[in-house]
């Protein structure tokens, strides 16, 4: 993780470098991290799953894997075999999102009649906040957008488990700033 100071303190691209690259598990192996994530990634489901090597490919649905277990324990356990930094959220059940935006809609029907629409967009984006809040420990299944194992190497990626070289550090760096400042 990388402090807000350590951040403001680089003021060049080679700064950034050094910071990044002294935070990172360092190597003079020239190897691909999204191919090593993958086979982390891979290696994770094998071993604690159970699953067939050969059914683990990038478009493989996660979700397929959990059999007689849980989302959420899948999730937790496939996070902490890899050991990733960073590890995308689950998500809500359906059924919950549905509810809290039916009853955000119901509370600013019912008081835009009473008060007008300002004071009842204000009440329901505000239950709305508050229902978000209060529903985070029901978050139990894996999200759609990373149920594929494609999805998650930029996650595996972070793991302490991958090595980085100094010059795969300075590519990406100068690729962020390079987007970043339209350059």
């Amino acid at each position: 993780m990388i402090a807000d100071a350590e951040a403001e303190a680089c003021v060049t691209p080679a700064a950034v470098i050094d910071l990044v690259f002294g935070k990172l598990r360092a190597s003079d192996e020239r190897v691909c991290v999204s191919q090593r994530a993958f086979y982390l990634l891979r290696k994770g489901l094998t071993r604690t799953f159970g699953v067939s090597r050969r059914k683990v490919d990038l478009a493989a649905d996660i979700r397929s894997f959990t059999a007689a277990r849980s989302e959420r324990e899948v999730w937790d356990d496939l996070k902490t075999v890899v050991q990733a930094r960073s590890w995308p959220a689950l998500a809500r059940p359906r059924w919950l999102t549905a509810s809290m935006w039916i009853l955000s809609l119901i509370t600013f029907c019912a008081l835009t009649a009473l008060f007008g629409w300002a004071v009842a967009a204000a009440c329901a984006m505000l239950l709305g906040y508050v229902a978000t809040r209060l529903t985070r420990p029901f978050r139990s299944r894996i999200p759609a957008r990373y149920s594929r194992l494609r999805e998650l190497v930029p996650f595996a990626v972070t793991s302490d488990g991958i090595s980085w070289t100094r010059d795969q550090v300075a590519a990406l760096v100068r690729k962020l700033v390079i987007e970043q400042l339209g350059l």
